[in-house]
């Protein structure tokens, strides 16, 4: 018996030593902004590995997840669209980023309205159009580049229905609730409430597009892993998660 406890003894000690037949996986910290998270946390899960644990990073805006990783946190891969990347001033740097592709801006409607075409928004039926604040979500800065780009006739009266809100959410629940006729959100968004509505279309141009792009953070913890991951986003099984999203393949 003496002698039993003592050869395990000895056998737990050489498994310790070794590290191999017990090791903890890797962490890999992913981080994005509010609006992302229900799409990161998808592809996560179709690019999860046996030996790689990947942890979100969740909670505020990207600028806040940013300042974050300025901090000091866990952090390795920052996905996000491009244009909000590039407006942040932050000191977090890449080295090396990867683009998931492109994803439109989505107009909707509420339910008992007729909307061919953005030409229709100047209808008399059409008095209010709500879309989030410009400095607090892109969706907000590609309506407002869109509204910008329209003939002088043409911004002028949609100006007097403009209704500028906090976020997507917000926006869109204008229009579920009946507050505003139309309003101008992401695919997400769309989908998700698409049988509140009266209809949705893309709105593909008048806009910078809005590229999603997965970047390795310079100095980052894991760097390897992250290396992984990246690869892993361009593969079928994950761009058909990302298409679920409204990213398909940039042109």
């Amino acid at each position: 018996m003496k002698k039993t406890a003592i050869f395990a003894a000895l056998c737990g000690a050489a498994f310790a030593m070794s590290g191999t037949a017990f090791a903890a996986p890797s962490v890999l910290g992913v981080t994005t902004g509010a609006g992302y998270i229900p799409m990161v946390k998808a592809v996560n899960e179709v690019c999860k590995a046996p030996d790689v644990k990947i942890e979100g990073h969740f909670g505020g805006n990207i600028g806040q997840e940013l300042a974050q990783i300025e901090a000091g946190n866990d952090v390795s891969v920052v996905v996000s669209d491009a244009s909000t990347l590039k407006k942040i001033k932050s000191n977090v740097t890449y080295t090396k980023t990867v683009t998931l592709g492109d994803t439109p801006m989505m107009m909707v409607w509420k339910k008992g309205l007729n909307i061919k075409s953005p030409a229709d928004l100047t209808n008399a039926s059409v008095t209010r159009i709500a879309a989030p604040d410009p400095k607090a979500a892109i969706y907000g800065r590609t309506a407002t580049q869109w509204l910008s780009g329209q003939k002088p006739e043409v911004k002028k009266a949609l100006e007097a229905k403009w209704l500028t809100v906090g976020n997507v959410p917000q926006a869109i629940s204008y229009v579920v609730r009946g507050e505003a006729d139309v309003a101008f959100v992401n695919v997400v968004a769309a989908k998700k409430n698409h049988e509140k509505l009266g209809g949705m279309m893309p709105v593909k141009t008048g806009y910078e597009p809005i590229t999603m792009t997965a970047s390795i953070v310079k100095g980052a913890p894991n760097e390897k892993a992250a290396e992984q991951y990246l690869s892993c986003l361009t593969t079928p099984k994950a761009k058909q998660v990302l298409q679920k999203f409204g990213v398909g393949d940039a042109k």
